[in-house]
C-alpha cells in the first residue's frame, strides 16, 4: 500500500497551472505570441488571403447572391492582393496568409474578408459565427490556421448566436465596443460580452445604420483616446457616451469618397498612421489635418467589387 498519495492524485508531487492564458500568450512557449488588446497599436502580424480565379467564374443571377457588387477580375485582385502584402511588409508587418486549397472560392466568395471571421483579444481569438448562408462555415477555414499557428481560440460564437468580428472594436486596452446590427444579433453579442466581462474587459454596445455594413465601417480608433466616427450611421446617445469615456470624436462627413470609394475602409497600422485606399485625396487631406499619417495607399477596385476593403481583408493577428 502506498504511503504518500501520487502527484496525479494530487499529492506532493502534484503542480498547479498558475500562468493565466495571457501570461502563457506573451511568453511564447506553450501557445504563438499573437494576441492584441487595442486596434490602433502597432500591428506585428497579419493574416491575408488572395482568392483562387474561381472568383471571377460567378454568373451574373450570382453575384448579389454572392453578397458582391459586381464581377471580380481576379487577376487584378491579385495585383492588387500582393500590393497590398507589399505595403504591409515595407511597414514590418509580417504577412501570414490562408491556402487557397483551404477555401472552396465559388461556395465561399467573401473568404477574403478575414476581420470577419476573427478579432484577436489578450487571451486568444474571438471566432465569428457569420450572419449570411453564404459565409457560414468560412469559420472552419480560419480556425485551422490560426490553430496551424498556434493562436489560442478563446471563444466560438454558438447556439443562435450571430456575430461578425469587424462589429467588435478594442477602443483602447481595457475597453471594447461591440455594435449590433444586421451581422450581429443580440444572443451573439451577450456571448461575446459576457466572456469580455469575465476577462475585466469594460464593454459598449450600440446599435448603428446598415450603410456601415459593419461597426469598423462606422467609426475607427486611431489612438488611445481619438476616434473617427461617421456620426450619421451612430444613434444620438453613442457619442456622447463616447466622449464620456474619455474620447476626442473625429468627424467624418458622408462624402463620395467615403460611400463609393470606400475611403473609411482603411487600416490603423499604428497610433495615428494609417493604411488607405488610394484615389480619396478629400479624405486624405481631412485626416492629415487631423494629424493622422499616410504610410501607404492601395488599389482596392477589385475588393470594392466585392463590397470591402483592406480593413475588412486584414485579419490582425498581434498589434504590440
Amino acid at each position: 500500500m502506498r504511503e504518500t498519495t501520487p502527484a496525479t492524485y494530487g499529492g506532493p508531487g502534484w503542480v498547479a497551472r498558475e500562468e493565466t492564458s495571457d501570461d502563457e500568450i506573451r511568453a511564447g512557449e506553450l501557445w504563438a505570441a499573437l494576441s492584441s488588446r487595442s486596434d490602433s497599436a502597432a500591428i506585428t502580424d497579419l493574416l491575408l488571403y488572395c482568392p483562387s480565379t474561381a472568383i471571377s467564374t460567378l454568373s451574373t443571377n450570382e453575384i448579389d447572391g454572392a453578397l458582391h457588387l459586381r464581377a471580380v477580375d481576379a487577376a487584378r485582385l491579385k495585383r492588387q492582393f500582393d500590393a497590398l502584402c507589399a505595403a504591409y511588409e515595407a511597414l514590418g508587418v509580417r504577412v501570414h496568409k490562408l491556402p487557397n486549397d483551404w477555401v472552396d472560392d465559388r461556395r465561399h466568395p467573401n473568404s477574403i474578408f478575414l476581420r470577419d471571421l476573427f478579432w484577436a483579444t489578450p487571451f486568444g481569438a474571438i471566432i465569428a459565427r457569420m450572419a449570411s448562408p453564404v459565409r457560414a462555415g468560412e469559420e472552419r477555414a480560419v480556425s485551422r490556421r490560426l490553430a496551424e499557428l498556434g493562436m489560442p481560440i478563446a471563444l466560438t460564437i454558438s447556439g443562435s448566436g450571430l456575430l461578425e468580428t469587424a462589429d467588435c472594436h478594442w477602443l483602447r486596452p481595457g475597453l471594447a465596443m461591440i455594435g449590433v446590427g444586421e451581422r450581429t444579433n443580440a444572443e451573439g453579442c451577450r456571448q461575446l460580452r459576457e466572456w469580455l466581462e469575465g476577462q475585466g474587459v469594460d464593454c459598449i454596445v450600440s446599435r448603428f445604420d446598415p450603410q456601415g455594413q459593419h461597426l469598423t465601417g462606422c467609426l475607427q480608433a486611431i489612438s488611445d483616446d481619438r476616434i473617427l466616427i461617421r456620426p450619421k450611421l451612430l444613434p444620438p446617445e453613442t457619442m456622447p457616451l463616447l466622449r464620456k469615456s474619455g474620447f476626442e470624436l473625429i468627424p467624418i462627413d458622408e462624402t463620395e469618397e467615403v460611400l463609393e470609394r470606400y475611403a473609411f475602409n482603411f487600416v490603423v497600422v499604428a497610433p495615428d498612421v494609417v493604411l488607405l485606399p488610394s484615389g480619396c485625396p478629400e479624405f486624405r487631406a481631412q485626416i492629415e489635418a487631423a494629424g493622422i499619417r499616410v504610410a501607404a495607399e492601395v488599389e482596392i477596385s477589385e475588393y470594392i467589387a466585392m463590397a470591402g476593403g483592406p480593413c475588412c481583408a486584414s485579419g490582425v493577428l498581434a498589434r504590440a
